[in-house]
């Protein structure tokens, strides 16, 4: 099989120099929040200035103590961790060397004693949000807003200092860690802070799912005895044979890879049955898959291949909420890891239901999908010689599950090979992470001009460790244990080495740096977001067609009197996304514009999310018939206006949909006025129902006609408080 080469920027050996440098902020971020955090929790104090200023204090450190650390932080010499009259970093080293020789140092603080002081302390110590006191004033003065900070504080508040130390390296898998990023920066345009934020979400979203914890490390064999255990509840029970039922169905499976090198899993649509299984089994089940795959994409290969195979697929084999789950996973969660997804074989009854998914689509998610009919479609795609025979290719090959043995995982009930070998990837990623610093203090805070030859020798360096790295995943997954190990007892007497350690690897060469690149937040995150005052006056039409519709609708008489009742609050919520971010929306930005949503909706919302009125012009190239408008925006309008109308009623103002119900009721004519109005009829906890109807708007004083009536349910996802800062006042 031949493999085209991706000559693509944007990723690893292959980025642009801005790219370049958008990567290294991003990483300057990463530090500078875990070292301001840690310094606070592990009180240590950090110096100011040039990251020179560490190399400095890593020179005369010999032993990973915080004595040892903050006296030589503190400029105190008389102490027995240095070395009597030992030289500093001026005197005996060479300036063009001074990265290369304090990585050597860390190598030699790394030791096993290290190792042994993190494991005994790392999950001892709590957070506070004292903790992030120090991040969170600087944040303030540079003019985050303190919804964002709030959102952050309830992130990171709930994560241990192993958990905010490791979790990246958790993540990054058998990957280059440099690519886990740039996914990231890619799905937010490059927006640094935009980037920082989804990762940050994404850490809490892997927490709360057990992605790492649970439904990696306990898998297929531990969802076998589950379903056997008769000490277990029903619920349980159920939650075990429905998982493992998923997997001896073979409603999805990997097998081959396509034209680019891709893995390809195929889902066997037909298969599925609505309602046979609980929604966190097959959750559980897809996020099993997903991170299944991953482990078997090998550099520079960075996503996957799904085919959806429709053969046989009817109305019965529908289900709406794992679809929107898979959608949130490759748009949030797994952003960049999906390279395509081919609908293969629909039937025409799905034509109806794809329209409706496909407003649900993100538009990078949307252009990657592709309809096939026949093999030859396929094989535009997959090699016929990949394809499996039952979908039309020559591999005669044929899924089969092997059931899983009672004794296959008996290696991982060796729990101190495990544990060492789980701290052992650790400390490597360490050395990894002080590598990173380096490579960023040569480059991003280089006293003069850049050495490229000093930073080509640190980068081959890195990469090596980083290659290290990527190999010790498949000693650490298969020494993976399915229970947990019982608590190290504390050990308060070596409670401030591994301060020392913390210092030395986990902020190597950025404490240095940490309050100077906090200088920089304010431009990589804060992007401005108007107010609903601002949003009445920042639209200005471009042509008289416009004028004249921005004039109707600003004065008409339902405008003026709601504007004239207090309860109502006016806003034109489609202006609050940033400029940069409109066209990946979809009413805001592709389907805005002349002779689309010609201007921008006037919302009236009344206090508390009660109900809701938004009045706009329909144009016509937004038509299924001619001269009609397409139900299908019709029906994207009523589920965003439904949920502008409930959010504000929820605890955290943010929600998903869970049910949509549409009856068209009259045919909508293009170049009209029309008039959505919503009540939220009944609210409980994170549930909100709301009814609302699309009616015309008459200018000449006739009775409205309506269009389309709707009920919709709206539930706020548990994640809801770190989800919201994405959204940040779109929705108030």
């Amino acid at each position: 099989m031949t493999i085209t080469p991706d000559t693509s920027t944007g990723y690893v050996h292959n980025l642009t120099p801005t790219q370049d440098v958008k990567l290294r902020e991003l990483w300057i971020l990463i530090f500078s929040s875990a070292a301001s955090v840690l310094s606070a929790i592990f009180e240590v104090p950090l110096p100011d200035g040039s990251p020179n200023k560490l190399f400095e204090v890593l020179d005369q450190v010999n032993e990973p103590t915080v004595d040892a650390i903050v006296k030589a932080l503190n400029g105190d010499g008389n102490t027995l961790d240095i070395v009597p009259g030992a030289k500093t970093t001026s005197d005996e080293i060479n300036e063009e060397n001074k990265e290369q020789h304090s990585l050597d140092k860390v190598n030699n603080l790394l030791n096993a004693d290290a190792e042994k002081n993190i494991k005994s302390e790392m999950t001892t110590r709590k957070v506070t949000p004292e903790h992030f006191s120090t991040l969170f004033t600087e944040l303030r003065k540079m003019g985050v807003q303190d919804s964002e900070i709030k959102s952050m504080e309830s992130i990171l508040s709930k994560m241990s200092p192993e958990e905010m130390c490791f979790s990246i390296l958790k993540m990054i898998k058998q990957e280059h860690p440099d690519s886990l990023l740039l996914r990231f920066l890619r799905a937010r345009k490059w927006d640094v802070g935009k980037a920082f934020t989804m990762m940050i979400t994404n850490i809490l979203w892997r927490k709360q799912m057990g992605v790492d914890d649970d439904i990696l490390p306990k898998g297929e064999l531990y969802a076998l005895e589950q379903s056997r255990n008769h000490e277990l509840t029903t619920k349980a029970r159920k939650e075990g044979q429905d998982f493992i039922e998923q997997l001896r169905t073979g409603k999805s499976f990997l097998h081959g890879f396509d034209r680019d090198g891709r893995p390809v899993n195929y889902v066997r649509v037909r298969i599925h049955k609505p309602g046979a299984q609980t929604e966190e089994a097959l959750e559980r089940y897809i996020v099993h898959v997903i991170e299944s795959t991953r482990l078997i994409v090998v550099p520079p290969i960075e996503n996957g291949t799904i085919v959806f195979d429709m053969t046989g697929f009817g109305l019965s084999n529908m289900e709406y909420q794992p679809v929107k789950f898979i959608l949130k996973c490759f748009e949030a969660n797994y952003p960049e890891s999906l390279g395509r997804l081919l609908i293969h074989n629909a039937p025409w009854v799905f034509s109806g239901i794809w329209r409706l998914i496909h407003g649900w689509m993100d538009p990078v998610v949307a252009s990657k999908v592709h309809f096939t009919r026949s093999v030859n479609d396929l094989d535009k795609f997959i090699t016929r010689d990949q394809i499996p025979k039952a979908i039309g290719g020559n591999d005669s090959w044929s899924y089969s599950y092997p059931e899983p043995q009672e004794k296959e995982n008996q290696l991982m009930g060796d729990i101190e090979t495990r544990d060492s070998l789980l701290y052992e990837r650790l400390m490597i990623g360490l050395r990894m992470v002080a590598a990173t610093a380096a490579w960023i203090s040569a480059t991003t805070y280089a006293d003069e001009k850049e050495d490229a030859a000093k930073v080509s020798e640190l980068k081959a360096r890195r990469n090596a460790i980083i290659e290290e790295f990527r190999s010790s995943i498949v000693y650490l997954l298969s020494s993976h244990n399915t229970s947990t190990s019982p608590p190290l007892p504390p050990q308060r007497s070596r409670l401030r080495r591994v301060a020392g350690f913390l210092s030395i690897a986990v902020i190597a060469f950025t404490a240095g740096v940490t309050y100077r690149s906090l200088r920089t937040v304010s431009s990589i995150m804060a992007e401005p977001i108007l107010s609903d005052e601002q949003t009445l006056v920042a639209f200005t039409p471009t042509d008289e067609i416009t004028q004249e519709i921005e004039s109707t609708l600003q004065s008409h008489p339902e405008a003026v009197a709601l504007r004239a009742n207090p309860e109502f609050k006016e806003a034109r919520p489609h202006l609050k996304i940033p400029e940069t971010l409109r066209p990946r929306s979809l009413t805001a930005g592709t389907l805005a514009g002349p002779n689309k949503i010609v201007v921008p909706p006037y919302v009236f919302s009344e206090s508390g999310g009660k109900s809701l009125v938004s009045l706009m012009y329909l144009g016509s190239d937004i038509c299924g018939h001619p001269g009609i408008v397409h139900g299908g925006l019709l029906a994207t309008l009523l589920d965003e206006g439904l949920a502008r109308c409930c959010f504000p009623a929820l605890p955290n103002k943010i929600g998903v949909t869970a049910n949509l119900n549409i009856d068209y009721r009259a045919p909508a004519m293009a170049d009209q006025y029309i008039a959505l109005r919503a009540e939220t009829v009944k609210v409980e906890g994170r549930k909100a129902w709301v009814e609302g109807r699309i009616e015309t708007l008459p200018t000449d004083g006739k009775d409205p006609v309506v269009l389309v009536e709707a009920k919709a349910l709206f539930i706020e996802p548990k994640q809801a408080a770190a989800l919201s800062q994405l959204y940040r006042g779109a929705n108030e």
